[in-house]
């Protein structure tokens, strides 16, 4: 259609490849009981909302905002020029995507929690938050011009799950979960790295880089990479982790380790502070401090 396209039924909607010069609207009066998009679909702005399942390829809302509502969400590449934004039907849905993008709005759950949420590519917005009741399961997440935000804290204590690829935040990071959380790397470039299980998960982290303070929490084990924080390093202010292994050297303008077990570092360096490492063993390379060791 040369303008809009919109659909509204009580019954099924089923389209080939779908393009509009402005709005394309599935469900916004009458919300269909499934919607499944054969083909890629095209708009201004999308807003598509379906009772039960919600299936579709590519979906690209190319000067304005994207809503998708499902109780199943499955579609391939989805893009916004606005802020994308997804829920499910009830806290027991799942969202699933191939990638998704917002060149100038955020990306965010905004809704009902999904029960799971996997995007298997990238995930990138000015700012990102996603929320799972259960897991995210995610790719590389970039925050271009603001925060990211990852959160599965609303399942029983250690049962929540995150994992991704890079995580990239001009802002903050802060990644939280009752249960596990694996990245392959966390930078803040600008801000604060946050990390925290709850329910005393494993936090697998890789390489973190924070323009100010780095921050992990957990009753569990802690591993990470090199680790760079503009301001202070704290690993378990909360509660004393279980033990906490750092891979590459660690530098921050302070460090305080607080572990139940072993501590195993490379070379940490406090530009403007003390090292404090209370543990049941410590293994490091060389501490240089500005103040006490």
């Amino acid at each position: 259609a040369g303008t809009t396209i919109a659909l509204d039924t009580t019954g099924a909607v089923t389209a080939g490849g779908t393009t509009a010069g402005g709005a394309l609207t599935i469900g916004s009066t009458v919300q269909p009981a499934s919607v499944l998009l054969t083909g890629d679909a095209s708009a201004a702005s999308v807003d598509i909302r379906a009772a039960a399942g919600l299936t579709a390829q590519d979906i690209t809302a190319t000067s304005g905002g994207m809503f998708l509502l499902g109780e199943t969400i499955v579609a391939d590449d989805v893009r916004a020029a606005q802020d994308l934004l997804f829920a499910t039907q009830s806290n027991a849905g799942t969202a699933t995507f191939g990638s998704l993008t917002s060149t100038n709005g955020i990306v965010a759950v905004s809704g009902l929690i999904p029960s799971t949420v996997t995007v298997t590519g990238p995930t990138s917005g000015t700012s990102v938050f996603l929320y799972a009741i259960n897991e995210l399961a995610l790719g590389n997440v970039t925050a271009t011009n603001g925060n990211v935000y990852l959160d599965s804290t609303f399942s029983s204590p250690g049962t929540g799950k995150i994992t991704a690829g890079n995580v990239s935040a001009a802002g903050n990071a802060r990644i939280v979960s009752s249960g596990d959380i694996t990245t392959t790397a966390i930078t803040a470039s600008t801000g604060a790295i946050d990390v925290d299980s709850t329910g005393g998960g494993t936090l697998d982290l890789g390489t973190l880089n924070a323009g100010t303070t780095i921050a992990l929490d957990t009753t569990g084990a802690v591993t990470a990479g090199g680790t760079t924080a503009g301001g202070a390093l704290t690993v378990g202010a909360v509660a004393p982790v279980a033990s906490a292994t750092f891979t590459g050297n660690v530098g921050a303008a302070s460090v305080d380790i607080d572990a139940v077990g072993a501590v195993n570092t490379l070379a940490i360096t406090a530009t403007a502070g003390m090292i404090d490492i209370d543990a049941g063993s410590v293994a490091a390379g060389a501490l240089k401090a500005t103040g006490d060791v």
